[in-house]
């Protein structure tokens, strides 16, 4: 008994030295976006956290809470939609031209609804049984209130040696839409009350988004391991998302239905996937910077190859048949980051320049089941995406001016997709300004997106101009989005914005609100659209009043 009591009295003391080499402390979250974005990034873990010495630990766990009121107009205001009213999911058709009534026709010996002659017909939503009715609806109420929550934990430590070392981590909640028809995460439809308990509760749930270790030098660099940016993020230089909420990279965008979607690499397909980063030390004013991701995998110590083989979800996957996998041949694997950033001040001038190179390979296609049993080859193979990127800024008293430009082989969509084999390059430039006194920021961008979009080039006949009625897709899908706004922080950890958010997408031969290429050549449907096509353009905007409320 005396020497359990006596080992028990050495652990207690020993926890107690360990406690007191210990401090507890909330600093700026070492994460590239959890304040206002300073452009260029940084570099992260390469400079001592403030009062740290040898041997001790400084924990952190900071956050912040965001809230907005405004107004958003989009151009998803008249949609029409299949319903049936036994299940209670649909199908959407898109905008309905207010000139247009719903009929009964008789199609293979079956009854369909048709917007019009030509228009579309949807299989499953009959007359029959009186289940199928069509709606139309305006979906979206003008004046939107929002909010959320993140948190950072962490901690900085240093050896006796001066190596530091440490974790940063960003906690989300989540707010996404579900893939489940009729279930969406964060709104409060099919007549349910807004709380949490009252609805699908995934709206409560956290998750990691970024999570990642790090050691450093001061001769040598950072080397960051785990989900978390890469150098075309951190050294990102003319990207103007230092006003308002970030601009289109902010906030604002995601009270839109249909919008364009900012092109550059600061976004969550390329800094969540789980990589390596090297950052070098700065030597006059230049610092380069590398990553390697293997797969498309992020924070997981699981293949995702459930089927025991490389099956659809296995993050492994290099190739697959052509039966049903059509889906994985827009992942990416081998995902590689080479960038490089000078920075310096002449007679007061800022001057701020970064450039480099990103790419991966994509899933490859294996045809020989699909040969072997006289399948038929998928229509669509992809590219390798390669992309350069390139940006720059000059300050002075205040003002600050510049821009950047990204160019190569990839496609819009969830996050730098492959672009299908034959189609064109994808290009992106944005140009900003800004201008800082004492609290205040005010500042406005402008970029401009030409990609792919939904053309695959020899693709089905509803995607190739045609003698059949329909409408060919346009090689080139066109995003715009313009940002202005200010900020002015109150006090510390207490920052109120004003944003103003104007974006627009088109492409020919496409419903933007629906993904039906190949639309009906209707001159009716004309004042609705370019080319015959109705719906093929879509503009938003928005103005919001915010605050940001972290620690």
């Amino acid at each position: 008994m005396r020497k359990l009591l006596l080992a028990s009295a050495a652990v207690l003391g020993a926890a107690g030295v360990a406690q007191a080499q210990t401090m507890v402390t909330t600093p700026v979250p070492n994460v590239p976006g959890a304040n206002a974005p300073a452009q260029g990034g940084n570099s992260g873990g390469t400079s001592t956290p403030a009062g740290l010495a040898p041997g001790q630990i400084q924990v952190r766990l900071n956050g912040r809470f965001n809230w907005y009121a405004g107004f958003v107009q989009d151009g998803n205001t008249n949609a029409a939609y299949w319903t049936n009213s036994a299940t209670g999911q649909g199908i959407s058709t898109g905008a309905v031209p207010q000139s247009s009534s719903w009929f009964a026709k008789a199609t293979s010996g079956a009854f369909s609804y048709s917007l019009r002659p030509g228009g579309p017909l949807f299989s499953g939503y009959s007359i029959s049984g009186a289940n199928s009715i069509a709606v139309r609806a305006k979906t979206n109420q003008g004046f939107q209130l929002s909010s959320y929550i993140r948190l950072y934990p962490g901690f900085d430590g240093m050896a006796a040696n001066g190596l530091r070392y440490g974790v940063s981590a960003e906690i989300r909640q989540d707010v996404g839409a579900s893939t489940t028809p009729g279930q969406v995460n964060g709104a409060s439809g099919g007549g349910a009350a807004g709380s949490i308990s009252a609805q699908n509760q995934k709206r409560s749930f956290l998750y990691w988004r970024r999570a990642y270790g790090y050691i450093a030098g001061d001769s040598w660099g950072t080397l960051r391991f785990g989900s978390g940016d890469g150098p075309s993020g951190l050294y990102m230089t003319g990207n103007f998302e230092n006003f308002n909420d970030s601009g289109w990279n902010g906030d604002l965008p995601a009270q839109f239905v249909n919008a364009p979607a900012w092109p550059f690499a600061d976004v969550g397909s390329v800094y969540t996937t789980n990589k390596i980063v090297y950052l070098s030390p700065a030597w006059a004013g230049f610092e380069v910077g590398a990553s390697y991701a293997p797969t498309s995998n992020a924070l997981s110590n699981s293949s995702g190859c459930i089927l025991g083989m490389a099956s659809v979800g296995c993050d492994r996957l290099f190739s697959i048949d052509a039966n049903g996998n059509t889906k994985e041949q827009l992942r990416q694997h081998d995902f590689f980051e080479a960038m490089a950033r000078y920075r310096g001040t002449f007679s007061g001038v800022g001057l701020s320049f970064y450039g480099g190179w990103f790419g991966s390979s994509s899933i490859t296609t294996n045809n020989t089941l699909t040969q072997q049993y006289g399948g038929s080859l998928p229509q669509t193979t992809y590219s390798n995406n390669s992309i350069g990127v390139g940006g720059g800024q000059i300050s002075y008293a205040g003002f600050t001016v510049g821009g950047m430009v990204q160019s190569g082989s990839y496609n819009r969509g969830q996050g730098f997709a492959p672009a299908p084999k034959g189609a064109g390059d994808a290009t992106a430039w944005l140009v900003g300004g800004s201008y800082t006194t004492g609290p205040i920021i005010v500042g406005a961008s402008y970029f401009d997106f030409v990609s792919p979009g939904s053309y695959v080039p020899l693709g089905t006949a509803s995607q190739t101009a045609a003698s059949n009625g329909t409408q060919g897709v346009g090689k080139q899908q066109t995003e715009r989005g313009f940002a202005a706004g200010a900020t002015y922080a109150v006090a510390p950890g207490f920052s109120l914005f004003l944003s103003y958010l104007w974006g627009d997408r088109q492409q020919d031969g496409v419903n933007l609100l629906t993904g039906q290429t190949g639309c009906s050549i209707d001159s009716s449907h004309a004042k609705f659209g370019q080319s015959g096509c109705y719906k093929n353009m879509i503009t938003v905007q928005a103005i919001s009043l915010g605050t940001q409320l972290r620690w």
